[in-house]
């Protein structure tokens, strides 16, 4: 991921054929996102991976159209407000079992759903 401002991931605007679309980054090096997270992921994969889940469904939602939050809940919270970000990831970590248990949780909050229905109507 050779993003140039996000330490996790970053989303770019582009248009391709005239549409508009998005570029995604994701930077999967754990040692790089500072001592308690690279630690944590060197003693238990699932947190790595919930890491890097969680860090796509977010730069996702900003292709979407989602803007940050200040409520820790919302998977488009800004980290920038401070609180456990360790503890951001090892919620949705605990949740699972096996890798393939990212499959059955979302990740989002009822706030990231607020979101997506203001912007296209969803349910």
């Amino acid at each position: 991921m050779p993003a140039n401002f996000g330490l996790y991931g970053e989303m770019r605007p582009i248009i391709v054929d005239g549409e508009r679309g998005a570029e995604v980054y994701i930077r999967p090096d754990m040692e790089a996102l500072g001592e308690q997270i690279a630690e944590r992921s060197r003693e238990d994969a699932l947190f790595r991976d919930a890491v890097v889940y969680l860090t796509c469904l977010h730069e996702l939602g900003h292709a979407l159209g989602l803007e940050h939050t200040a409520d820790f809940a919302d998977i488009m919270y800004y980290f920038g407000f401070g609180g456990d970000i360790p503890g951001f990831f090892g919620r949705y970590r605990d949740k699972l079992n096996i890798r393939e248990d990212i499959a059955g949780e979302s990740g989002l909050s009822d706030g990231d759903f607020s979101q997506l229905q203001a912007l296209y109507g969803l349910r």
